[in-house]
């Protein structure tokens, strides 16, 4: 059944994300490799990784997640990514939700209080990274250390090319990822893909690392409007050719 919709403005709220087909790099000689690889966007709940070898290809939220977690059952976990990225560790709660729960508040002034919060608490971590990034990223720091332990190492792969908040700085509730490596459950790999080979994935630099299952932590391929079909005074829009705002 097809619907027409006629106005002067549309405010589209499906987000921006194609759910359907994620973004997974065509890496030369993927069909020689012997395991399997997989999209978390794609994943199959019937997966068994335990005592497995995997190495997940990605340095954002997406394998900053998947690396603790997989690591509880893998024989070995591998984080293999391009360049590093900055990450904030906190406990995964927060205080002042509880305390405001606990002397009987009710729940939308939390919600409201909490939000107010957090936002003054974002745009102060963004004014702090402009006017003081080194000091910041040594606070960073010691909060992964919090976690990972006072000899926790961060050079070379938790020292991003870039100050903080140049690109997305990624939360790490409760400082699982940096817990998993400085347990050696899991370990880091920075380098770029130079091909796959049927154990494994050589890097650039020469290395191979050998895995049972690849996890491609990629990211999402755009898709303007939800596939949904748009025409103006009766001609097809192509959103690729045209302005939009964000």
């Amino acid at each position: 059944k097809k619907i027409v919709v006629a106005a002067n403005f549309h405010w589209m709220c499906q987000g921006y994300y194609d759910h359907d087909k994620p973004y997974l790099p065509g890496w030369p000689a993927m069909g020689d490799f012997a395991g399997r690889i997989i999209h978390p966007q794609q994943w199959d709940p019937e997966l068994d990784y335990t005592d497995k070898r995997v190495v997940v290809i990605g340095s954002g939220a997406t394998a900053a997640t998947l690396v603790p977690a997989l690591a509880e059952k893998a024989a070995q976990v591998t984080m293999l990514q391009r360049s590093p990225t900055y990450f904030y560790c906190a406990p995964n709660k927060n205080e002042l939700a509880d305390r405001l729960r606990e002397i009987g508040i009710d729940e939308p002034t939390v919600h409201r209080v909490v939000r107010a919060e957090v936002l003054y608490d974002q745009e102060l971590l963004a004014r702090r990274a402009v006017e003081e990034p080194e000091v910041l990223f040594e606070e960073l720091k010691g909060a992964i250390r919090d976690y990972a332990g006072e000899d926790f190492e961060f050079e070379p792969h938790f020292v991003p090319r870039y100050r903080v908040w140049q690109q997305r700085l990624a939360y790490c509730p409760d400082g699982d990822l940096f817990q998993a490596v400085s347990s050696g459950r899991a370990n880091v790999v920075t380098d770029e893909i130079d091909r796959f080979t049927r154990r494994g994935i050589v890097t650039k630099s020469g290395e191979e690392i050998e895995a049972d299952i690849v996890v491609a932590a990629t990211g999402f391929r755009l898709l303007m409007m939800g596939k949904i079909e748009f025409e103006v005074d009766g001609q097809p829009v192509d959103w690729h050719e045209t302005v939009n705002y964000r």
